[in-house]
């Protein structure tokens, strides 16, 4: 689920559905046979948002109505966006399947693309170290700082706006997201486990254990201004000030 403000959010999975009354009616505006499986959704503001759709974006200008395809890629799935301003955005994925057929081994590509206006135009990052795998995280402090963590449960980092990537780690836990707040200081969830850097990436440690709690896995991490929370399954929440 994501929201613009109070009154206006929106629900996506195989629809999207928006409600402009707190939730209190629902609108379907995407089918499923229009785009497929929608992924994810950001909103820039009521009429300006990007979606996506299996292996594709969308914009739309209209609140939803009507939407143009921006960007696609052949045989790969992206999972979600992440934007570093109004206008720059990268959209990431890749594929995970099992070559039955073939060696019996897991085969897996990794795919990682950037806007810097908006969709007009995309550079392709086909960097070795970052597309060998599919990318399952990313998570960037400015236009040019960020992180990414892939199938393999390896960190990368870039200080160029994603040209060039530097290994850093590789935890013992699966790394599946990734939220940094500056350069240094990071989160990453991991089952029930919250786990915390502050060099970087290079050391990671309990942050947070909910099964110690006696609760489940967690779903999702938000970071606002002040504070950041964290979901876990049940629908229960957790905050904590980042001034800690």
């Amino acid at each position: 689920m994501k929201h613009l403000d109070e009154n206006i959010f929106a629900a996506a999975g195989n629809s999207l559905f928006v409600t402009t009354d707190q939730g209190n009616s629902f609108s379907e505006i995407i089918s499923l046979q229009d785009i497929g499986h929608i992924r994810d959704i950001k909103f820039i503001n009521q009429q300006l948002w990007y979606v996506v759709g299996n292996s594709r974006v969308y914009i739309t200008t209209d609140g939803g109505l009507n939407r143009d395809l921006i960007y696609s890629i052949d045989s790969l799935i992206l999972y979600r966006m992440h934007f570093t301003s109004a206008n720059t955005f990268y959209v990431f994925g890749g594929n995970h399947w099992n070559n039955w057929m073939g060696t019996g081994e897991i085969d897996s590509d990794g795919f990682l693309s950037k806007t810097t206006d908006g969709g007009d135009t995309w550079v392709e990052f086909q960097d070795s170290l970052i597309t060998s795998t599919e990318l399952t995280g990313i998570s960037f402090i400015n236009d040019n700082v960020g992180y990414v963590t892939n199938g393999y449960k390896e960190i990368y980092k870039t200080t160029d706006g994603g040209y060039n990537w530097t290994y850093i780690n590789s935890p013992d836990f699966p790394t599946n997201r990734l939220l940094f707040i500056n350069e240094y200081t990071g989160y990453c969830p991991s089952s029930e486990i919250l786990y915390k850097t502050t060099d970087g990436g290079a050391n990671w440690k309990v942050d947070l254990d909910l099964d110690s709690l006696e609760f489940s896995t967690i779903q999702k991490i938000i970071k606002t201004e002040n504070y950041l929370y964290v979901l876990n399954m049940e629908g229960r929440i957790f905050k904590r000030s980042l001034t800690i």
